[in-house]
């Protein structure tokens, strides 16, 4: 027989070094034809940025104090690392400014390792623009998560949907690791800043701090809820802290409408140092400060200030029939004149089927409005009788009424029902009945 012998061949391959990061500058005074290496080779459109690759670390410069039109798109093939984004920002005095009409400001697909900073986006208008400011979108398989993706010292207006929405629709897959900071959401239709995901929770360790959320009014057309200021679906760990919303939502005329800074579908949120004010309904539900809406478990809204709105300061609601709304607490806010519209509405008002809700150490201030006497601390299920509470205690809290006003309203579906209701402890001050 024949009998080959393979030899072993070993060939050293160097490792390549990756390409340095690369600095791209974009100027009205630019050229397209330039290789956009220095302000003085700068290219000129949005369309040249949109044409080109970008990898881990690059960066987008936009000249500061100066108009682009256009629209910004990155997929895929352009992504950055936790460690090493891909920046787009400014260069030189100012912010500069993404005019976008009626298209999105920024619209990133399947990607991550993004940092946006030091600019304006700015839509025709929330009555004509149809699009989100800054979408990040990804409906990537096997339940990834892309990471990085930082909101910094942005300001984002005029668009028909969120200022900036992030979302992504397969299964689990979703984002981690999102930071928004110093930025205003404001004079959008649908919401200033929002989460969403198909399933929960998805979205893992968002953090805003230090922003704006405001006269985002809400569609007048809509059935669903329009006109939050900031809203976390499903998102498993998320902060948002020392910002402000006010003035959103009066738009809205649906069954559910929108609230200053709110979350749903999610995990371990915590909520502190905000005020959320003089935000409004159109509706006889919502236009509350802030909000743990359904399969909202272990969260904490804390020293926050919540005032004017016309619906609740604080609301938990869960109308779903399971029990996945528990081990959430309110402590240590203040509430002042809120349900300015809503007579039933308490400045802490709880719906439906919580299980292990905590309230202590508030305090509320609470004057009849203009439809009747709201009160300080509402216990419902009414149309959801069905629905109740099991475990809720409500301690130490200080409750003061003027005028006629309500000290705590339990509704007696709830008393029939409900288990482990407590008031202990509470201070309790009426006057004017």
């Amino acid at each position: 027989g024949i009998v080959a012998l393979v030899a072993s061949i070993y060939i050293y391959f160097p490792k390549l070094t990756p390409a340095a990061s690369t600095s791209y500058y974009v100027s009205p005074n630019g050229d397209d034809a330039n290789t956009g290496l220095s302000p003085e080779t700068a290219w000129k459109t949005i369309n040249k940025v949109n044409s080109s690759i970008f990898q881990s670390g690059d960066k987008v410069l936009f000249e500061g104090g100066k108009e682009f039109s256009g629209s910004l798109y990155f997929d895929s093939e352009d992504t950055g690392t936790a460690q090493n984004p891909v920046t787009i920002t400014s260069y030189g005095t100012g912010k500069s400014t993404i005019n976008s009409g009626s298209e999105s400001g920024a619209f990133i697909y399947n990607s991550g390792g993004f940092s946006f900073s030091n600019l304006n986006f700015v839509g025709a208008g929330a009555s004509s623009n149809t699009n989100d400011g800054l979408s990040f979108y990804m409906d990537l398989g096997n339940n990834q998560k892309l990471d990085t993706i930082t909101l910094d010292n942005i300001d984002v207006s005029g668009y028909g949907k969120s200022g900036a929405s992030l979302g992504s629709w397969n299964n689990l897959s979703g984002y981690k690791n999102i930071r928004v900071a110093n930025s205003s959401f404001h004079d959008n239709k649908s919401a200033g800043f929002g989460t969403y995901a198909q399933s929960y929770p998805a979205h893992e360790n968002v953090f805003v701090t230090d922003s704006k959320f405001f006269n985002n009014l809400g569609d007048p057309s809509s059935t669903k809820n329009t006109g939050s200021g900031i809203v976390l679906g499903s998102v498993s760990g998320g902060t948002v802290e020392r910002s402000l919303a006010y003035n959103n939502g009066v738009n809205c005329f649906a069954n559910e409408c929108g609230v200053g800074i709110w979350a749903y579908d999610s995990n371990n949120i915590t909520f502190q140092f905000n005020e959320s004010y003089s935000n409004k309904t159109s509706s006889n539900v919502d236009g509350d400060g802030f909000d743990f809406d359904q399969n909202v478990s272990n969260s904490v809204m804390q020293y926050n200030y919540s005032h004017d709105n016309d619906g609740a300061g604080f609301l938990i609601a869960h109308s779903q029939p399971n029990r996945n709304h528990k081990n959430n607490t309110i402590r240590y806010n203040i509430s002042q004149n809120d349900s300015r519209k809503l007579a039933t509405y308490g400045a802490i008002h709880v719906w439906g089927g919580t299980d292990n809700t905590q309230i202590y150490n508030n305090t509320i201030y609470m004057t009849p409005n203009s439809n009747g006497f709201p009160p300080a601390i509402a216990l419902t299920n009414l149309g959801i009788e069905a629905q109740s509470v099991n475990g809720f205690y409500v301690r130490n809290n200080n409750l003061i009424t003027t005028g006629g006003s309500i000290l705590v309203d339990v509704t007696a579906p709830q008393i029939s029902t409900g288990q482990n209701i407590f008031f202990q402890g509470n201070n309790y001050y009426s006057s004017g009945n």
